[in-house]
């Protein structure tokens, strides 16, 4: 298992894996189509259990959703493949990054995270979690539409210094900045920071950057990074 991180830019830049580029399509591949079970076992052969987080979520991760992605819109691999796939990525990433490797310091900051109308890619949120805890994050995250214990609802009793929402192609900009703003009247925290990430934003940064949110993040690094940011200006402004 890989070690503890205190961050999880720790090392990202100096580790490095020897990935061919054939590698990744065939990582593709034993996702959709292996055992159960059989993917880890790839990973180990190919060395590639024990990186750093930062390092299998740029190596590993990105191009294989990315790849998983082009063969949905390719029509080279059906949405059952696809769904299979994910989930396996999924459960590699819980069993060689379990949620116990988390070492959180006294001064650990507070992030929910939902998907927007409950949409479906909740992939992504995960990963976000996973990044957030490994830089000394506390990580809740709350499906949006339930009858009890939703966001909002947390929002307003508990303390968040963060709220992360992302957002799929399909809703519209009108819907997300009245969600925002019902979050920012609702909070129990004055000074929140929300952050949009998503399909939704990436295809259409401009539009959502008029929703009300503090920042969009490209990915789970830039989210990251820009939240300690925005944090730390926030906390000695």
């Amino acid at each position: 298992m890989p070690d503890k991180l205190n961050s999880i830019f720790e090392n990202r830049d100096k580790a490095a894996t020897n990935l061919s580029g054939a590698d990744i399509p065939q990582l593709v591949e034993t996702f959709i189509a292996s055992a159960p079970g059989q993917f880890i076992d790839e990973l180990e052969r190919l060395g590639l259990s024990s990186l750093p987080f930062a390092v299998f979520y740029r190596d590993l991760i990105k191009p294989i959703a990315c790849t998983l992605g082009d063969m949905w819109s390719e029509d080279t691999a059906g949405f059952l493949a696809v769904s299979i796939a994910i989930e396996r990525l999924r459960l590699a990433v819980e069993m060689l990054y379990p949620d116990d490797d988390f070492d959180l310091k006294p001064n650990a900051k507070r992030v929910l995270i939902s998907c927007f109308e409950n949409g479906r890619h909740d992939f992504g949120a995960f990963l976000l979690g996973k990044a957030f805890s490994y830089s000394n994050w506390l990580v809740d995250s709350r499906e949006w539409n339930v009858p009890v214990g939703s966001p909002m609802t947390f929002l307003a009793r508990e303390h968040y210094d963060m709220f992360a929402l992302s957002v799929g192609a399909p809703f519209d900009v009108k819907a997300v900045a009245a969600a925002i703003s019902s979050v920012r009247a609702k909070t129990k925290n004055p000074n929140l920071l929300v952050a949009l990430g998503g399909i939704g934003p990436a295809l259409d940064p401009e539009a959502f950057a008029t929703c009300g949110a503090d920042f969009i993040s490209k990915d789970v690094f830039d989210a990251v990074a820009k939240a300690e940011a925005a944090a730390k200006a926030r906390v000695f402004s």
